[in-house]
C-alpha cells in the first residue's frame, strides 16, 4: 500500500508534532525540581510523639550522638529534620543516622521550616531563593512545589499555626502561602517594568503571622529613607493578593523593629534605638496603642506561637511570656526568664532551650523544671523525637536523652 504525496506530507506534520511534544516533556522532566532530586528512604520509622519523661523529668540529659555540618533544624510533630547547604534529612533519634534524605542537584538550601506538620524547603537554583518544596516530614516524600521569581539570595519562613498560613520573607518582599503553596497575599517592593526607576523600595525587618492577619516591620517608601512602620494586613483578601491594611503604625524610628506575636485582637512589636520599647497595639477595634514597656537594647522580639490549651507564648530577649484564654498580649498569665530560644509543646507542657540545657514549663501553674545537659552547648533551637532532645549548636546537631 502506498501513500500519496498529500498523505506523506500530513504524516510528516503529525510526526513533527509528536517529536516536538516529546521533546518538551523530556526537557520539562529534566529541568523540573522533582526530577532533579536525590531522594532515599532507609527505614520505616513512624513519628514518636511522646517523650516518656514529661511527668517525671530527669535532672540531666546525656549526650548520645553528634552530626556535624548542620546549618538548620526544624521540629515537625514527633520528627527531627536537619538541613545542610545542599540537603534536607530526617534524623533517627536513636543513633543520629538518616531515615530519609532529599536534595536538589541544581540548587542550595535557603531555609527550611515546619508547616502543616510537614517540612517546607526554599531552594536557590542559582538566581535567587525562588523554589519552594513541601516534603512529608515522616517519609520525606515530595508533596508539592511552587516557584516565585526573586533575585534575593536570602529568604526565611514563618508559619502561623492558627491560620495554617506560611509567610516567606526576602529582604524586600513578603509572600503568604496556603498549604498548596499558592499565594494568598503579598506585600513589599514594587517595580514598574516600564519605568524601572519608579520603585516603591522596601526593607523588610520582620514578619509575624496571626490567625486572620500578618504583620510586617518595614521601611517601604519611594526613596527608601523613611521611618520604620509596622503594618498589619489581611492574610486572605477576597478579591486579589493585594491585602487591605488593618493597622499601620509609624514607629518614628529608622532602626529595625521586630514582631514577636500577632493575635486576633493585638500586635506586639519591639523597637530599638535611643529608648527601646515593647509596644502593644489593638488591631480589631480601637486600633490604638494599649500598652508599652521599656526594654534593654539587646531585647529583641524573637517570635511567638499559639498552642492549643496553652494560649499565646512569645519571647522578648530571654523572657518567655504566656497568655492563656485571651488575645490580650499586653498582659501575661505566666512568664519565665533564661530562655535562649522559642519553646515547643510536648504533652501539654512547654519545653524551651536555656543556656545550660532545657527547661520544662507547666503552663497550668507556671512551674519551671530545669534539665541540664552533660555536654556544654550553645543553642537557640531544639527538637524532640521520642525521648531524644536534639539541639542545634554552632554548626552541629547534638542528641541528648535521659540516662
Amino acid at each position: 500500500m502506498s501513500l500519496s504525496r498529500k498523505g506523506l506530507s500530513t504524516l510528516w506534520v503529525y510526526c513533527s508534532i509528536v517529536v516536538i511534544f516529546l521533546s518538551i516533556v523530556v526537557a520539562t522532566a529534566t529541568i523540573s525540581p522533582a526530577a532533579a532530586t536525590h531522594h532515599t528512604i532507609t527505614d520505616d520509622h513512624p513519628r514518636s510523639l511522646s517523650t516518656g519523661w514529661v511527668d517525671n523529668p530527669p535532672k540531666s540529659l546525656s549526650h548520645k550522638w553528634t552530626i556535624s555540618g548542620v546549618t538548620n533544624m526544624v521540629h515537625a510533630p514527633g520528627v527531627t529534620v536537619a538541613a545542610t547547604n545542599n540537603e534536607v534529612f530526617r534524623v533517627n533519634p536513636d543513633d543520629g543516622s538518616r531515615l530519609w534524605e532529599y536534595s536538589r542537584k541544581d540548587a542550595t538550601v535557603c531555609d527550611v521550616q515546619q508547616a502543616w506538620g510537614d517540612v517546607v524547603v526554599i531552594y536557590n537554583p542559582g538566581h535567587g531563593c525562588t523554589d519552594i518544596t513541601r516534603l512529608d516530614s515522616e517519609t520525606g516524600e515530595y508533596v508539592s512545589q511552587a516557584s516565585y521569581a526573586t533575585d534575593q539570595d536570602q529568604a526565611r519562613m514563618v508559619f502561623g499555626n492558627e491560620s495554617d498560613l506560611l509567610a516567606v520573607a526576602t529582604p524586600h518582599m513578603v509572600r503568604v502561602l496556603r498549604d498548596e503553596l499558592v499565594t494568598t497575599a503579598e506585600f513589599g517592593q514594587k517595580v514598574d517594568p516600564e519605568n524601572p526607576s519608579s520603585v516603591n523600595r522596601c526593607n523588610i525587618f520582620d514578619v509575624s503571622v496571626g490567625p486572620e492577619s500578618f504583620a510586617v516591620a518595614h521601611d517601604c517608601t519611594s526613596t527608601g529613607t523613611g521611618t520604620t512602620h509596622v503594618t498589619v494586613l489581611e492574610s486572605k483578601p477576597e478579591d486579589s493578593t493585594e491585602p487591605g491594611t488593618v493597622v499601620d503604625v509609624d514607629t518614628r524610628t529608622t532602626d529595625s523593629v521586630t514582631i514577636p506575636v500577632v493575635t486576633l485582637a493585638q500586635v506586639q512589636f519591639v523597637t530599638q534605638g535611643v529608648n527601646p520599647t515593647a509596644f502593644t497595639w489593638q488591631i480589631d477595634k480601637d486600633k490604638e496603642e494599649v500598652g508599652s514597656r521599656p526594654v534593654n537594647e539587646w531585647e529583641y522580639g524573637l517570635g511567638g506561637a499559639s498552642f492549643d490549651g496553652i494560649g499565646y507564648v512569645w519571647l522578648v530577649g530571654t523572657t518567655l511570656q504566656q497568655r492563656y484564654g485571651s488575645e490580650d498580649v499586653s498582659q501575661h498569665t505566666h512568664k519565665t526568664v533564661g530562655a535562649s530560644g522559642l519553646p515547643m509543646e510536648i504533652d501539654g507542657r512547654l519545653l524551651f532551650p536555656t543556656f545550660t540545657g532545657v527547661s520544662l514549663w507547666n503552663p497550668d501553674n507556671g512551674h519551671v523544671t530545669p534539665i541540664n545537659f552533660d555536654t556544654p552547648v550553645n543553642t537557640k533551637k531544639i527538637s524532640v523525637s521520642g525521648s531524644t532532645v536534639a539541639v542545634l549548636s554552632e554548626g552541629s546537631l547534638i542528641g541528648f536523652s535521659a540516662s
